[in-house]
């Protein structure tokens, strides 16, 4: 309720407070992050999402959302690590694994290894059938691969 009513701050403020009392619920910690993110405190929403997942190693959501800050943030190695491990806890749920796959292949070309990532792209469109935006990166991947020159 306190996030449909953007008031962050008191929302943040509740979220801390009940995790604070030693409740562990995804939900707690995913509306913690989330209200520091509004509220443009990414430090501390990344460290409040890198406890969650150390308390909640299991929840893809949470995994996922520690990648795809680490994601924007720049760090290339620490969301690939994140989005793999998203990729691992998603159980049946092949839309998870997806969105964690379409996210590792982004990494994996800004790391400059285009063929993995092209290889990561194709699993994530047999994840997301019918997402123009998967498709599309897959067809741009698929499009520099064969720019590229061989090598001799």
């Amino acid at each position: 309720m306190l996030l449909a009513q953007e008031s962050f701050e008191g929302a943040a403020a509740l979220f801390g407070q009940a995790l604070a009392m030693g409740g562990c619920a995804p939900a707690a910690h995913l509306g913690l992050v989330h209200s520091l993110i509004r509220l443009d405190r990414r430090a501390e929403a990344l460290e409040a999402c890198r406890q969650a997942v150390a308390t909640l190693p299991s929840h893809p959501q949470l995994a996922l959302v520690l990648a795809q800050l680490l994601h924007t943030d720049g760090d290339w190695a620490g969301a690939e690590a994140a989005y793999r491990a998203s990729a691992q806890v998603v159980g049946d749920d092949l839309a998870a694994e997806g969105r964690a796959l379409f996210g590792l292949s982004h990494v994996l070309a800004k790391r400059g290894e285009m063929q993995e990532a092209l290889d990561v792209a194709r699993e994530a469109v047999l994840r997301l059938p019918g997402l123009q935006p998967a498709m599309d990166w897959l067809a741009l991947l698929e499009q520099r691969l064969r720019a590229e020159p061989m090598p001799a």
